[in-house]
């Protein structure tokens, strides 16, 4: 939340880069790993960050909206939480297919059926504990406030692409249903690096969260180009992308 907060790679250069200067204070010693699983630390931590800030409770029903990397990651921390039932979401049948292999009970295609009438369906009529929005899509991010329960919590972790405006029954959903809506950005939490990164280095180096099945691809850094028109043009399906060192 610091108003001067500047990133490396954002708002300063430091990404694609074979080398980078980082601020000592900035450096946490991982010890023997993995660098290469490592990298997936970051997405890790901005998803254990939203678990952690929407506070699961012990037997609750969640639905995860949206199932890339961000999304597959809070279910993992969300079946370490405790959750009863997981609700996966995704307009993509690889990345259902990812999700239930990471421990969702049920998988709902946005493609191929009415997100919030399969949820409504599955919890008979009464809806989730929580939804959590992981997609960064306005129209996930409009279906949790109609796919929580009353007095339930919807946590939005995707970023928003473009204006949103809400249906009546969405925004009346928010009063009448007395909702707990949450927004979590990135990652840090005070004191600096906060527990989302902690926990997460600690599950990555006991082995309690395995960050292999999480990547998808592996190129070096002079196939930026060719990567980012795969990704443009859609020509493949894609977890986490990774451009290693050698």
């Amino acid at each position: 939340m610091c108003d001067g907060a500047q990133m490396l790679g954002a708002d300063m250069p430091g990404g694609y880069a074979e080398y980078c200067r980082v601020p000592a204070t900035n450096a946490i010693v991982l010890g023997d790993v993995n660098l290469v699983e490592a990298a997936l630390l970051e997405p890790c931590a901005v998803s254990l960050y939203g678990v952690l800030g929407i506070q699961p409770v012990l037997g609750d029903t969640v639905a995860i909206l949206g199932c890339g990397t961000i999304g597959q990651l809070a279910l993992r921390w969300f079946r370490l939480a405790g959750v009863r039932r997981i609700i996966a979401v995704d307009i993509s049948p690889v990345k259902l297919s990812e999700a239930r292999a990471l421990g969702a009970d049920e998988c709902v295609n946005g493609m191929k059926e009415n997100t919030v009438e399969a949820i409504l369906e599955l919890t008979h009529g009464k809806g989730v504990d929580i939804a959590m929005e992981t997609a960064g899509s306005k129209i996930t991010q409009e279906q949790c406030l109609l796919v929580a329960k009353k007095r339930g919590k919807v946590g939005f972790l995707g970023i928003a692409r473009s204006d949103i405006l809400l249906k009546e029954k969405s925004f009346e959903s928010i009063f009448r249903h007395e909702l707990t809506l949450r927004g979590f950005w990135n990652s840090y939490a005070a004191p600096f690096p906060g527990p989302a990164w902690m926990k997460s280095i600690e599950a990555f180096q006991d082995g309690t969260i395995d960050f292999k099945p999480f990547i998808s691809h592996k190129f070096s850094l002079c196939d930026v180009a060719t990567v980012f028109d795969m990704i443009r043009d859609r020509k493949e399906e894609y977890n986490k992308i990774l451009f290693v060192m050698e």
